[in-house]
Parts: structure tokens; sequence; C-alpha cells
């Protein structure tokens, strides 16, 4: 399974949008930053170390906008390379390939590779509240946040990382189009300490990109994703969750389609 662990993140239930959650659901001693420039890529590689534990997971996206990812990832396992895939599709469909999961666990999938991007876009909006276009050259980032925690959020998962924390590395413009960086996010509170670098390039395309309709799903698993209802010890608990769709896709074009319908 694909799940970068960054320390300290608490993971609750939530419902918010796919990306970040938005600026008037905010909390005002939060930091959310769903309006960020940063949020506007269309590739992303990040690579991301957790410095406390020494485990690494390398993280490839193409965005075409929130609710249409695909995601490639490759982390450690016992000393194996797991490579996997996800892809969102239209905000309701959702395959995996590569990823060791039950029904119902396969978006932690998609949540695991999410919430780093958003931590790195979180805070790298309050290194360069401009946006990707203040950047010219290369330049240093040193920052430090005394008051305000960042709040991260998926439809189905929640991480915050509290005050006070820091930001430090480097990031460069290779060309119009990208952004290349190396940093080191800290939360300095004893109770919730965390360490995690991240590295890797941040690009925002001309033309947004586009799945291949005629791409083959042999091979992937598929999912509906919604809110499920299930019970537990006699009591209903509605979750938003996945649900293996009833009859199989053939192409990605064919659950391109059924989003029509």
């Amino acid at each position: 399974m694909i799940l970068p662990r960054i320390a300290s993140a608490s993971i609750v239930v939530a419902a918010m949008l796919f990306t970040a959650i938005p600026v008037n659901a905010c909390d005002p001693q939060d930091i959310c930053a769903s309006d960020s420039l940063w949020y506007r890529a269309t590739a992303v590689t990040l690579s991301v170390t957790d410095l406390m534990s020494g485990h690494r997971s390398q993280l490839k996206f193409v965005i075409r906008d929130d609710l249409n990812i695909a995601i490639e990832g490759e982390s450690a396992k016992n000393g194996e390379t797991i490579h996997g895939k996800v892809m969102l599709i239209g905000g309701r469909f959702l395959l995996t390939k590569g990823v060791d999961s039950k029904e119902g666990e396969a978006i932690d999938a998609l949540d695991g590779c999410l919430l780093p991007y958003q931590l790195l876009a979180t805070a790298l909006s309050q290194a360069y509240p401009d946006g990707p276009d203040s950047i010219q050259g290369s330049k240093s980032v040193d920052i430090k946040e005394e008051l305000r925690g960042i709040r991260i959020a998926t439809q189905s998962a929640e991480g915050y990382y509290p005050p006070p924390w820091s930001l430090s590395g480097s990031t460069e413009r290779v060309d119009a189009r990208t952004i290349a960086f190396s940093l080191v996010f800290k939360v300095l509170d004893p109770k919730s300490r965390a360490e995690s670098k991240f590295e890797g390039r941040w690009q925002k395309a001309v033309h947004l990109p586009v799945f291949d309709p005629h791409m083959s799903l042999e091979g992937w698993e598929e999912y509906n994703l919604g809110r499920y209802s299930t019970q537990q010890n006699n009591v209903k608990i509605i979750d938003y969750t996945t649900k293996a769709v009833a009859a199989r896709f053939s192409t990605l074009g064919d659950a391109q389609k059924s989003l029509k319908k």
C-alpha cells in the first residue's frame, strides 16, 4: 500500500474537498491555504522521508483537477520495494493497482498520497504567499510559525500539525513552469514532534493533462467512492469509503463515460 508516513498527523474521519479544507470552513487559528496557487499544479514529483524513522516514499502526481488525479508511488516494506498506482476519476471512482488493501480500506492509499502533498503545498504557501511565480532563481527558506497549526484534509481523512513548526531548505526555478524544492518540515512541540524531508519538483503545464480513455483496466481494482453505512455493535455508522463496483469497466474511457449517466 502506498502510505507515506508523516509523523504526528492526526487522521480522523472528515467530509472535506479532495484537495483541502475550504478557506471559509477553516478555524482562524489554523492554516488551511486551500486557495493557494501552490494547489494548482498539474504535475508533482515528491520524495518524502520521515527523518525520525528513516522511512521513505516516492510519489508522482498527474493532476487534471481536484477530482481527476493519477498517482504512482514507490515505498520500501520489509526490505522490499513496493510499487503502486492510484487513480481518482471524477471524484466518484477509485482505481488501484499494486495496492494491497481490503474493500473499504482502498481509500487509505489515496489519502496517504494526498495528505503529504497537501502538507507540502500548505507549507510552501506560507514561505511564498504569492505563489510559484514569486520564485526566480534559487532561494533559501527559513520560516517558523509560533501560533497557528497546519490543517489538511480529504473527503475521508484529516491531518493536523500543531505549532510551533518550521520549514527550511531551498527552492529553485528550473524553467517557466517548474520549481525544484528540497525542504525540511519540523513540528517542534515535544508532544507531537515530527521531522520530514520533502524533495522534488512542482510543475504547472500550459495545458491540462489528459487521461487516455483507451487505457486498459486489466489488473486494476475498481471502486465506487461515497458515503456508505455499516453496523458496529448495533450502531449504524456512515463513513466516506470505497465499495467494489458492481460491473467492472474494461477501459478508463468506460469509467469516464459512466460519470455522465
